[in-house]
Parts: C-alpha cells; sequence; structure tokens
C-alpha cells in the first residue's frame, strides 16, 4: 500500500511539473505576443503619424491572439481560472478598441487589456507554482516519516543508538558492486557506520596483485557522507579450522596477506585490530552442528578473537550467542552482503539487512571502538533483537511508552484496565501476557507494530491477584531461550464504578 502511494503521488508529481512548463512556455509566448503588438503600433505611430494603416490587419490580428489564448488557457488548472455559475471556465474578454482622436475611422487595439490577461495568466502560473510546491512538502513529509529503508531507534540514557554494518564486500574481493555503493546504500538506510571487509584471498575480481588491499576503504572514505563512519578491515578467509574472522580498525590490509592463519591473526593484534569469528554456523564449514574446536580455543586464549557473529545475513546462530555471553565476547550482526544490498531485502515490505546495534557516546569511529571493547552492542537480526539485559531493557523502556486507564466498555458486566502500549520507534515488539498458572503457550499474543499504539485488556487487581501485569516480548532474547520481560504497574480499583457495575449486573 505504501509503495502504491508513493507511486501515485511521484506520477501526480510529475505531472504537475510538465503542466508548470507548459504554463512557462505558454506565458513566454504571449509576452513576445504583447511585446509585439507593442512595437507594431509603435511604428505604425511613428512611420504613418496619426493615421495607421490596414486597420483589417489589426483585427486578424486580435483574432490571432484569441486563438492563441483559447488554446492556452486549457494549459492551467481549472479550479483556478473564473468560472460561470455553470461552472465552467468563462471566456477571456473581446479586446476593446480605442478611436485616436484624429482618426474616428481607424481603431488601433488597446494593449492595456492584452497586459491584463498577462497579469491574470501570471496570477494563474503563481497559483500553480505554489499549489506543486505544497504538494511536493506534502509529500515529502509523508516520505519522511514513513521511509521504509531507515530504522528509527532511541537513543538510552547516556549513549547513542548507532545501527552499524561490520562485514560487506566490493569488487575489490568476490563482491558486486563499486565501494561508493555500499557507501550510498548505508547512507540511503540511516547507518551509522560500515566496514569495509573484502576478502584477503578471494580476490576474484582482481586481475592484477599489486592492487592494494586498502582501496575499497579509501574509495568508500572518500565517497561517504559526513555522518557515516567508514571502518577500514579486511576478511582472514580459511578453511575450517579455524573458518573466516574479520579483522577491523586495522592499519594495512596489505601486511595481513599470508597463508598462515597464525601468522595473519597475530598481525592483526599487533596492528591493534577488533577480530571477529565469522558466521560460526554456516553449513559450508560445519555442516552437522555448530563446535568451539581446540583451534578457536587457542585463538580466544591468545586475544585474536574480541567478538563473534551471531547473525550473519540470514543465519542466526543459538551457540554464538550462548558463547558471547560465556566468554565475554561482543556480540556482532552484520549482513556480509556481496550483490547489491536491495538485492536480498524489500524494504518496502519492511525488510531490513541484519546489523550491529552499537551504544557508544558519539558517532565517530573512536567512540565505536571503545563500545565494541566494552560490549556495547546488540544484534538486529529479521524483527528480533539479542543482547544483554542490561542494554536491552533500557531500549525497551525508551521504544515503549505505557498508559493505564479504567475502561468499561459497551459490555459493563465486563469492566477493566486498559493498558495502551505506544511504539515510538522502528522496530516491532511481539508481547505476551503472562498469566500465573498458565502455560507459555497459552498466553494470549499481541504485536505492536512501528509507530503505533496497542490496547490491551487487564482485569483489576483483587481479579489476577496482583496489584501488577507482566509482558513477555518474544523477539527480545537475552539469551538463545530466555525473552525479556517488563513489568506494569497497576492502579487502584476503583471500588464506586465496580460496585455500581456489579450492581447492574445483578
Amino acid at each position: 500500500m505504501v509503495s502504491r502511494q508513493h507511486r501515485h503521488c511521484r506520477r501526480g508529481l510529475r505531472h504537475l511539473r510538465n503542466h508548470q512548463r507548459r504554463c512557462e512556455h505558454a506565458r513566454r509566448l504571449l509576452r513576445r505576443d504583447i511585446d509585439n503588438q507593442h512595437g507594431r503600433n509603435r511604428d505604425l505611430r511613428r512611420i504613418h503619424g496619426d493615421s495607421c494603416r490596414a486597420p483589417h490587419r489589426h483585427a486578424g490580428h486580435r483574432q490571432q491572439l484569441r486563438r492563441r489564448w483559447r488554446r492556452r488557457r486549457t494549459l492551467a488548472i481549472p479550479s483556478l481560472l473564473p468560472t460561470d455559475s455553470s461552472g465552467r471556465a468563462k471566456p477571456p474578454a473581446e479586446p476593446q478598441t480605442i478611436t485616436h482622436p484624429t482618426s474616428a475611422e481607424q481603431p488601433i487595439s488597446n494593449s492595456h487589456q492584452l497586459i491584463t490577461m498577462k497579469k491574470q495568466h501570471h496570477h494563474h502560473i503563481r497559483n500553480c507554482s505554489l499549489f506543486a510546491m505544497l504538494f511536493a512538502l506534502a509529500l515529502c513529509t509523508l516520505h519522511a516519516q514513513h521511509d521504509p529503508f531507515r530504522v528509527e531507534i532511541p537513543d538510552i540514557p547516556g549513549y547513542k543508538t548507532l545501527r552499524c554494518d561490520l562485514h560487506m564486500h566490493t569488487v575489490f574481493s568476490d563482491g558486486q558492486v563499486w565501494p561508493a555503493v555500499r557507501a550510498s546504500e548505508a547512507s540511503r538506510e540511516g547507518l551509522a557506520a560500515i566496514a569495509m571487509t573484502d576478502h584477503q584471498e578471494r580476490r576474484r575480481n582482481v586481475y592484477d596483485e599489486k592492487v592494494s588491499r586498502n582501496y575499497s576503504f579509501e574509495i568508500a572514505s572518500k565517497a561517504a557522507p559526513k555522518n557515516l563512519v567508514v571502518i577500514p578491515g579486511t576478511e582472514v578467509t580459511y578453511g575450517m579450522p579455524p573458518g573466516h574472522f574479520n579483522a577491523i580498525f586495522i592499519k594495512d590490509a596489505d601486511a595481513m596477506s599470508t597463508t598462515d592463519w597464525r601468522k595473519a591473526l597475530e598481525e592483526a593484534k599487533k596492528q591493534g585490530a577488533f577480530i571477529t569469528w565469522n558466521h560460526p554456523r554456516w553449513e559450508n564449514q560445519q555442516a552437522h552442528i555448530t563446535r568451539w574446536l581446540p583451534e578457536h580455543e587457542e585463538i580466544f586464549q591468545n586475544g585474536w578473537m574480541q567478538g563473534i557473529e551471531v547473525a550473519n545475513g540470514s543465519l542466526y546462530s543459538p551457540h554464538a550467542f550462548q558463547w558471547a555471553l560465556d566468554k565475554k565476547l561482543t556480540m556482532i550482526g552484520a549482513s556480509d552482503v556481496h550483490a547489491p544490498i536491495q538485492n536480498g531485502y524489500d524494504f518496502q515490505k519492511g525488510e531490513h539487512r541484519t546489523t550491529t546495534i552499537v551504544f557508544a557516546k558519539e558517532a565517530t569511529a573512536a567512540s565505536i571502538r571503545e563500545a565494541l571493547d566494552n560490549r556495547r552492542t546488540a544484534v538486529y537480526f529479521r524483527e528480533f533483537i539479542y543482547g544483554e539485559e542490561q542494554w536491552l531493557r533500557p531500549l525497551v523502556e525508551a521504544c515503549l511508552s505505557v498508559k493505564v486507564a479504567h475502561n468499561v466498555g459497551s459490555n459493563t458486566q465486563t469492566p477493566r484496565f486498559v493498558v495502551t502500549i505506544k511504539n515510538n520507534s522502528g522496530l516491532t515488539f511481539k508481547l505476551l501476557k503472562v498469566v500465573p498458572g498458565e502455560k507459555p503457550a497459552f498466553y494470549r499474543d499481541y504485536l505492536v507494530k512501528p509507530h503505533s499504539s496497542r490496547g490491551i485488556g487487564v482485569g483489576f487487581p483483587d481479579e489476577i491477584g496482583s496489584d501488577e501485569v507482566v509482558f513477555q516480548v518474544s523477539n527480545f532474547l537475552t539469551s538463545p531461550e530466555t525473552p525479556l520481560t517488563f513489568t506494569v504497574k497497576l492502579p487502584k480499583t476503583p471500588k464506586d464504578k465496580r460496585v455500581k457495575s456489579k450492581a447492574k449486573a445483578k
């Protein structure tokens, strides 16, 4: 529905622009005709004095002007033209003629009427331009409020909430787009940072080994807008074990070009890189089950691994989620995109790339690195958010506002409280109302869409046996099996309305 509305709006705006150009062309022609008429009258007076010859020529010229005016009148918007009682546009008044004091037999065309017509035409053009500007402004406002490419996530107390994609590829390895395109895609989606992580070994599109592995970062950083942080990086690509590893915040990607993965990771550590184990669940590396192998333990003990990808593209790894919690690794989510981003995601349907939500003090490379080192991240995968409770809880509190009100409703026998939950973000919330004594499979579920509100009926405290109601956010997980919960405090039961409703029931 949104795409259809945008398509119609763009089509209407295009028609208005074409109409404005036609009106401008008509205005230029009318000005030329008026100037020609003034010049012809002036020349006749200068040559023949007070007596102007060939009045039939002026009459024919007036008829030609009237025909042109009738044709150009149809270019204006009908609602902006003067109309009669039947709603039809009024024809222009006939050009008046005046009689020269010294020659009553030879009338001269009055250019004052043409000037009046010119002013009216300018008025119509000005109204058309104003209407087009207002229409474009309304379209831009609608587009800004419902931009399908961007996902608005509010900041939490003390930190900025930044969406970052720290794993992607370009034509300088096995990708399909130029590095500047990656920067343009990220800026269009409102990302705060991207990392250029082309492969060290898989350089299928590079036919000259002398081409530096730092080129993708250099090109993207020059093409990126000021509000987009571009981070230098590379992907060390080896078979399993140990698999693929990203090294970002590096100084020289060419120095890590070696066939020995230990030397490559050691060089990355010397450069002060932030190293991440990529897509542990990838079936090309571990087909049957995801395991933490001795090589991974060696890498972890040597300080060659600070993060792990909990989600990569369309893959989510609960094993990686649990390892991040147990071994104090930073949780990373990345798109690992190779093709143009729109090939893998339909933004008009609400889809988005997998990203890392970084809670940083500022939107700078240094602040992002500081947040990664201190594990202030969450993973945004489809409609799910994975992370530690200390970061997910303030995020939920920043996104949702709760209001409790008494509502008797149309059926006075069932008075209740209504908990209105308003979603102030671009995230989706899937809620379950927890009822003591019931199994989780029987909890009532509620969907709170982005930038919308949802009313949930709740019984009075004396009925439910508690003065608070608990909700589970089933798509916000603090562990592979534990959803985040939040509590809503209920006011006291309105006794007067309660007694009144019971009396009516009897």
